[in-house]
């Protein structure tokens, strides 16, 4: 990538009434940007991911954000920023069958700033209802506000890495 040039991947956005369901993958491209020693910032930001299933589902085979790779970078203002994922429903997941979240890596060099994205999920709907909120990921996660609003609902987040709950509101 040229020099000083910020590059940014699209975001992905699903909103409907009842279930989003499938057995595919939705995954944002990558953002690879390169400092170029000058006061302007340069950023890399791959995209995000919101999915909101009004009074559904969301279960997805995987959902994906890609990697920001930053090279180069000379100055503090210089961004890696991975995509978020947020999902909202009745439910998120099941209980025989989470719902598998991969958040890509911020990646800087020199004086460049990383911010990986978080995973934030609501759920509405009561356990006894199917309500609740089911992840897994294959890596390391981190989290932002995961909550689940019915009676009963359970809330399960799995990872075969570390899950940094540090930052949730988990009810």
């Amino acid at each position: 990538s040229a020099a000083n040039v910020s590059a940014r991947s699209g975001d992905i956005s699903i909103a409907a009434v009842g279930n989003v369901a499938g057995a595919g993958t939705l995954t944002t491209g990558a953002a690879r940007a390169q400092g170029g020693g000058t006061a302007t910032p340069t950023i890399a930001q791959s995209g995000a991911v919101t999915i909101q299933a009004t009074g559904g589902n969301v279960q997805v085979g995987t959902i994906a954000t890609g990697n920001a790779e930053l090279a180069k970078a000379s100055v503090s203002t210089d961004k890696a920023v991975s995509g978020a994922v947020t999902l909202g429903g009745a439910s998120i997941g099941s209980s025989t069958t989470a719902q598998s979240v991969v958040i890509g890596n911020a990646l800087a060099s020199g004086a460049g700033v990383k911010t990986a994205g978080a995973l934030a999920a609501s759920a509405t709907a009561d356990g006894s209802s199917g309500g609740g909120v089911w992840i897994s990921s294959p890596q390391s996660l981190n989290t932002g506000a995961i909550n689940s609003t019915g009676s009963g609902a359970p809330i399960n987040v799995a990872s075969s890495g570390a899950v940094d709950l540090s930052k949730s509101v988990v009810s």
